[in-house]
């Protein structure tokens, strides 16, 4: 199948305003050659402050069905609904460090859920469905969730810092590792119905978004 791979580096910011700090992010996606004509199964989106991959069940091509249609499909509602989702700190520059600490909770709290990873993968799910896309997948989405400036510290405890949180949502044998100063601080964990048949979004599954 496709091997994808999605690397995500964090650099923290000193700026002022709603936020003090960026998302950095890269991927890269190799198919298989035997599928590399038609782009592979696998599908991965990149925004400023959320990433996904979607990893396409390759048994589908036994019965002639193209599952990278429905990896990419789900991958490209979760994007759309991540920029959404963003779109609350459009106007960061305006909202600075004279907003109020009621409106500035306020803003990044809508930031919070519109970037919640489970709702954008329900998202993506939603959209992928009322095309009647058929094929399945696993998949991996990922947000990072920023403090306010003055809210930010050194510390380094579990997922997340001062600085923000990273929240991730999983299903199926798609995966995420957070590594820190190289070590490996988080690392999720592969949710199978048994051997090679792990829980997937998509057409005849019972698995929905919620079970991420």
């Amino acid at each position: 199948g496709m091997r994808t791979c999605t690397v995500c580096v964090w650099h923290v910011g000193s700026g002022e305003g709603v936020v003090g700090s960026s998302l950095s992010s890269s991927w890269c996606c190799i198919p298989h050659p035997a599928k590399a004509h038609r782009g592979g199964e696998d599908a991965v989106f990149v925004t400023p402050w959320s990433v996904g991959c979607a990893d396409g069940v390759g048994g589908w091509a036994a019965r002639g069905i193209d599952s990278g249609l429905y990896a990419r499909g789900l991958m490209h509602g979760c994007e759309r609904a991540a920029m959404v989702g963003q779109g609350v700190l459009q106007g960061e520059g305006e909202v600075g460090a004279a907003t109020g600490r009621a409106q500035l909770q306020a803003t990044l709290e809508a930031f919070a859920e519109g970037l919640n990873p489970v709702r954008l993968l329900k998202e993506g799910y939603d959209g992928v469905q009322r095309q009647h896309i058929i094929g399945s997948t696993t998949a991996c989405v990922a947000s990072y969730l920023p403090l306010p400036s003055e809210g930010r510290g050194d510390s380094k405890a579990g997922v997340g810092t001062a600085a923000g949180t990273m929240q991730i949502a999983n299903l199926g044998d798609s995966g995420c590792m957070v590594i820190r100063d190289g070590r490996v601080v988080l690392r999720t964990v592969e949710q199978t119905h048994a051997f090679n048949f792990p829980r997937q979004l998509g057409t005849g599954s019972q698995d929905t978004p919620a079970d991420a």
